[in-house]
């Protein structure tokens, strides 16, 4: 499933940053940080809509977002923690519809 969310703001209020995570964020809740020795960043990706501009910081994470579209789409699967699986989760064929991943094919196709 896939979350968009209003902008890459959005997005770290509820997953986290990559460094030092705040509570009650997916990041701090799975351990993920650069922090970390084990190199697990991040849960999971933000993909900027595929119109917009933006740079990578130095671990490959989209900044400076900017565009008609500043909304970035991620993957949500089931090692989400419980209580923080957003709502409003979308399939590969609904955010495909809304123009995001327009090169991946969609599994049985």
């Amino acid at each position: 499933m896939y979350k968009i969310f209003n902008n890459i703001n959005d997005f770290y209020d509820w997953q986290g940053t990559n460094g030092s995570p705040s509570d009650g964020t997916v990041n701090k809740e799975l351990g993920f940080s650069t922090n970390n020795i084990s190199g697990t960043f991040r849960y999971t990706y933000p993909t900027p809509y595929p119109s917009a501009l933006f740079e990578l910081d130095q671990y490959g994470m989209p900044i400076n977002i900017r565009g008609s579209n500043i909304k970035v789409c991620a993957f949500i699967d089931c090692n989400c923690p419980e209580g923080l699986v957003p709502e409003d989760l979308k399939t590969l064929e609904d955010v495909k519809l809304l123009g995001w991943f327009p090169d991946i094919e969609e599994e049985g196709v």
